[in-house]
């Protein structure tokens, strides 16, 4: 088990998300001494990931102008760095298996234009006519509430404006 030393945030490559970790590096590591900062990263890294900092070398950590930190982080990018199309992937499924009808409306909206940030994050971009048409056939609404939104907007995404709309029409549904 890992120590955190540093108040530096540990990583083990077997519990923990590496973009997340990587992230919280970033912030955390402003108030140790750029000299430092490689080995106070290794002293909070397990496993697999401790095993390649090893492999660098005393002097390659130690580069007192923050090059000892990139060095140690390309190499552990190397190995645990997801590549974006993985990430583009996996927003893409996670906006397809949305389960509307196991959330209340206001959690699905906001669930739904989660997954739509995320999908163009990574540069998965759909129209705003297939969005709008998820929007509306995934919500588990009744006829009624389709025909009320289709009848009050064109079949455009920005139009809807997710967050509120949909959300307003079917609260006029009851």
């Amino acid at each position: 088990m890992c120590t955190n030393l540093y108040r530096n945030p540990r990583f083990d490559p077997s519990i923990d998300s590496y973009s997340k970790w990587k992230k919280k590096i970033n912030n955390n590591m402003t108030d140790v001494l750029k000299k430092k900062q490689a080995f106070a990263i290794l002293l909070n890294v397990c496993g697999q990931a401790k095993d390649i900092c090893f492999d660098l070398t005393v002097a390659e950590l130690n580069a007192g102008d923050g090059n000892g930190v990139k060095k140690l982080i390309t190499s552990l990018d190397e190995t645990f760095k997801i590549p974006d199309d993985e990430y583009a992937y996996d927003s893409y499924s996670k906006f397809k298996n949305i389960e509307k009808c196991d959330l209340s409306m206001l959690d699905y909206i906001v669930e739904f234009v989660k997954q739509v940030s995320f999908m163009k994050k990574y540069t998965f971009d759909l129209s705003d006519g297939i969005l709008a048409a998820e929007l509306i056939d995934e919500a588990c609404l009744d006829e009624k509430e389709k025909r009320m939104i289709l009848a009050s907007r064109s079949l455009k995404y920005a139009n809807m404006n997710a967050s509120s709309y949909v959300f307003d029409i079917c609260s006029n549904c009851a």
